[in-house]
């Protein structure tokens, strides 16, 4: 319960963001939501080898760190950075190689496909930071018991950052629709500065397993 509900909270935390980021979007206009539709299922598409790598990476790293083995841990950890990195430049790239064919086909309004351009070129570097993000959160830090730290992160930034400036250029200043869909993607690249200091302090680096067949005789000998 101590190491899992801090996950299940992140998740419900993160995908609550993303249902508002898909609210306030909504109501900047019908092109804007068929816009973002594809955008959407093309980001999803592009980061799913990264979400794969993160989970993945917790599995691999929990295993090292559960047998003691905490600098081989260290090193794969980075491992999984630099390839997190790669993965989400190279989702970049794909986004961006298929952005003329989805420009071409898709059959959008005028407005609808100017919105989806800058919706690609955006996300073609949006994900990296999720990528990376997604790798040392969800894979190294829950993988050493520290869950919390992404509720915490994702809480903070989405909730008390992206959302109340999305929520103000949106109705209160009312800026260009590309300039409210820029703002709420800014949320991974505010948390990295954060998430990096904290993976450079390794507190997440910790066994948090229990020989319980050693307990069982302690127990049996008592």
């Amino acid at each position: 319960m101590r190491y899992s509900l801090p996950v299940l909270g992140n998740e419900c935390v993160w995908g609550g963001a993303i249902a508002m980021y898909a609210a306030i979007l909504g109501h900047l206009g019908a092109d804007v939501v068929a816009a973002n539709a594809l955008a959407s299922v093309v980001f999803d598409l592009a980061v799913v080898v990264s979400l794969g790598l993160a989970s993945g990476g917790a599995i691999l790293i929990g295993k090292e760190i559960g047998e003691n083995r905490l600098e081989q841990a260290r090193r794969d950890a980075s491992r999984l950075c630099k390839l997190a990195l790669f993965c989400g430049a190279t989702g970049g790239i794909l986004i961006l190689l298929t952005r003329p064919l989805l420009l071409h086909i898709v059959p959008l309004t005028e407005t609808a496909s100017g919105y989806l351009a800058i919706m690609l070129m955006i996300n073609s570097y949006y994900i990296i930071g999720k990528s990376i993000n997604a790798t040392v959160i969800v894979g190294v830090f829950c993988a050493g018991g520290d869950s919390r730290f992404g509720l915490i992160t994702d809480a903070l930034v989405m909730w008390g950052v992206s959302i109340p400036l999305g929520l103000l250029c949106a109705f209160v200043f009312r800026i260009p629709a590309m300039v409210v869909f820029f703002v709420l993607c800014l949320d991974e690249f505010v948390k990295m500065p954060f998430i990096y200091r904290h993976y450079q302090q390794f507190t997440w680096l910790k066994n948090i397993t229990r020989d319980f067949s050693a307990e069982e005789g302690t127990a049996q000998g008592t």
